[in-house]
């Protein structure tokens, strides 16, 4: 299999709670807000409404509150009636670990409901960053209540979860390294769990097939990024998931690559490069001198694509994959306690700084303010002769 990339073109979705929209010319959407819901939280960080899923049977929304805990239920009939929407707050919490004493709830972190509008499967992390988490799937009513059915064990950290049709569920378990890095210090292992709804059982397909030198040697000549002194099996941390035709499409962000697993055989195909944005042919600006928009051409800096987000669709028999490439550092552990790292290199260049290999500089040395670099030296798969900056 191969992985293509067909185009440079990007669009920008922007989903608040209810929108209409039309089109209003070539390349033109007007937006206008007909309702909204208000969880009545907020938090300086963010992460108090973030995934919503939305049932066409029911005619709710169920939504993660990531502050509370809870999943808010609201009531998308009165879109015409009230431009304030009224919700219910179903506590998730209390009743998983009820069902499950075993697992000690810490996160509920994404919602996908089935294609019939009849189910919805959440996904649940343990306190324990090193824990197994958990997916949980509940019956749909026509009240907007939901009722539990049963739950099974997932990876590490399950981030996000997607319902395909009615009888499959995946999620993408991240294993991030919460702790940092250090003797003696977990770092857990990413993996991606394949739900079987009807037959209540779950099976964790981890990366442990990339670890033998063979391996490692191809995907560092692919460009696919990998911690030093790491397997995959433990450094690859899938983020999202895109399923088409038998095929689950796992981003994994900071190996700036997508994984494909054949979900009927639970065995990965492979892990393809997502490569790199070539700013020696496609201009950047990174001068923080003013505010306009100058950009210039730089021979020998790349942009890691690392893509978060991922969507697949079907067009005359050829399946393509849309990716949303935020980049991402990797940024874990305690200072005081040693654990600490980040992959970036920060360069100040109105305090003289340089860029790390000096190629930048020598382009512009007039630059000004802060550039966040790559720290291509801790990783495999980049060119030691050349500059990296994210997404």
């Amino acid at each position: 299999m191969e992985l293509k990339q067909i185009g440079k073109k990007a669009a920008l979705v922007l989903l608040l709670l209810v929108f209409s929209s039309s089109f209003v010319g070539a390349g033109e959407i007007e937006l206008t807000k007909v309702a909204g819901y208000s969880a009545g939280e907020f938090n300086v960080d963010g992460g108090v409404m973030e995934i919503i899923s939305y049932s066409q049977k029911t005619g709710y929304a169920y939504a993660v509150n990531g502050q509370s805990g809870v999943l808010a239920v609201i009531d998308l009939s009165k879109i015409n009636e009230n431009e304030v929407l009224e919700g219910i707050d179903i506590d998730i919490k209390g009743i998983v670990e009820k069902e499950d004493p075993a697992f000690i709830y810490g996160d509920m972190t994404s919602v996908s409901v089935s294609s019939s509008g009849d189910k919805l499967a959440l996904a649940l992390q343990d306190e324990r960053y090193d824990a197994n988490g958990r997916v949980a799937i509940f019956d749909c009513r026509e009240d907007g209540s939901v009722v539990y059915l049963f739950m099974v064990e997932a990876g590490v950290q399950p981030d996000m979860v997607l319902f395909v049709g009615d009888d499959l569920v995946l999620s993408a378990d991240e294993g991030e390294p919460r702790a940092g890095f250090g003797e003696g210090i977990m770092d857990p292992a990413g993996s991606v769990t394949i739900v079987d709804v009807a037959g209540r059982k779950s099976n964790i397909v981890g990366f442990s097939s990339f670890d033998d030198d063979a391996s490692l040697k191809a995907l560092d000549k692919s460009g696919v990024l990998v911690m030093n002194g790491k397997l995959p099996s433990v450094d690859f941390e899938p983020e999202y998931i895109a399923y088409s035709d038998g095929k689950a499409y796992v981003t994994l962000q900071e190996a700036n690559a997508i994984a494909v697993l054949d979900v009927e055989t639970g065995s990965f195909d492979g892990v393809y490069p997502l490569g790199f944005e070539d700013y020696g042919k496609y201009p950047v600006d990174i001068d923080k001198k003013d505010d306009a928009y100058s950009p210039i051409s730089y021979p020998g800096l790349y942009g890691i694509r690392m893509a978060d987000g991922i969507s697949a669709f079907t067009s005359n028999g050829s399946t393509y994959l849309v990716t949303a490439n935020e980049g991402d550092a990797r940024e874990w552990g305690d200072e005081e306690e040693g654990t600490f790292y980040i992959s970036e290199d920060e360069r100040d260049f109105s305090d003289g700084d340089i860029s790390p290999l000096s190629i930048v500089s020598k382009v512009n040395g007039n630059l000004d303010g802060k550039v966040v670099f790559f720290k291509s030296g801790d990783f495999s798969g980049l060119d030691e002769n050349s500059e990296y900056i994210f997404g």
